[in-house]
């Protein structure tokens, strides 16, 4: 079975950066249909959000991709092209991952493709982005900077007023120990308001 195929073929939404290792190509799933065996529950997947560094390859070359789990820090959030929040940034990583397939019909597109970590100064000075990039070390090529809001969504293509909205929000949200958005409280643990200086690793796909 090509991989693409059986993505094409089985699951409900692409499959844009697999944290999978290229070798995992479906030989057990093809081995078992030509022997006849019924296959179930093909729709179905443990979903990853995860983040490219670009130098970082396999060893046949091929693009490697990690495990994004700063997202469930305190200091940032995530949110699609227009700005917006679209899930709970605590929630597994499974069912967070298929908040990337939501389609628009109207627009024809998957709305939170690509996803983006929105850090604060405040995040930055306490914990490693990604597990990577420590506090003291110099932000890499594939973490953006902006001293505003507006310029951080220039570079990466983000809805300035819709981002501006959002951090605003969550902020409110924060001091008030609710989550309007997602409709629930704001875990104790999680959440802390964006403030200062966002800066952003790669996207989450």
């Amino acid at each position: 079975m090509i991989v693409s195929e059986g993505v094409a073929n089985f699951l409900n939404g692409p499959l844009t950066a697999p944290a999978s290792p290229p070798y995992n190509e479906g030989d057990g799933i093809e081995m078992g249909a030509e022997l006849g065996a019924k296959l179930g529950n093909m729709l179905r997947t443990f979903w990853f959000p995860t983040h490219t560094v670009p130098s970082e390859t396999w060893e046949d070359g091929t693009q490697l991709h990690r495990i994004a789990n700063s997202r469930q820090l305190p200091g940032a959030i995530v949110v699609n092209a227009r700005g917006e929040r679209f899930a709970d940034k605590t929630t597994n990583y499974s069912d967070f991952g298929k908040t990337l397939h939501d389609f628009d019909p109207k627009a024809f597109e998957y709305k939170n493709l690509p996803a983006f970590e929105i850090m604060d100064h405040g995040f930055r000075k306490r914990y490693a982005i990604e597990g990577q990039v420590l506090p003291e070390d110099d932000l890499p090529e594939w973490v953006a900077k902006g001293e505003t809001i507006e310029e951080l969504a220039e570079t990466l293509g983000i809805d300035a007023d819709g981002l501006r909205r959002t951090i605003e929000t969550h902020n409110e949200n924060v001091r008030d120990g609710e989550d309007s958005v997602m409709g629930a409280e704001a875990h104790p643990t999680r959440t802390r308001r964006v403030i200062r200086g966002p800066t952003i690793p790669t996207s989450l796909r």
